[in-house]
């Protein structure tokens, strides 16, 4: 999977054939999407804790303050 160009609350997925067409290069894996079956804030963020110890890992974006943040700036258009 590769994630292209990241800032707040936009992010750019694609296949690595549509990567190549797009900007003329091999993709090269930047981002993994993680699952997890327990959705439990305490276990959210217990896991990222986790992740977040790892060589390599430079961050973390959970969906779930993705969601709050997004929502946040909605209503404050309201």
């Amino acid at each position: 999977m590769t994630s292209r160009l990241p800032y707040f609350g936009h992010f750019m997925f694609m296949t690595s054939g549509g990567y190549k067409h797009v900007f003329g290069e091999q993709h090269q894996s930047n981002a993994y999407m993680v699952r997890l079956k327990n959705h439990e804030t305490s276990n959210v963020e217990s896991r990222s804790a986790k992740l977040m110890k790892l060589d390599g890992v430079k961050g973390i974006v959970q969906n779930t303050t993705s969601k709050k943040q997004m929502l946040g700036a909605l209503k404050s258009v309201e």
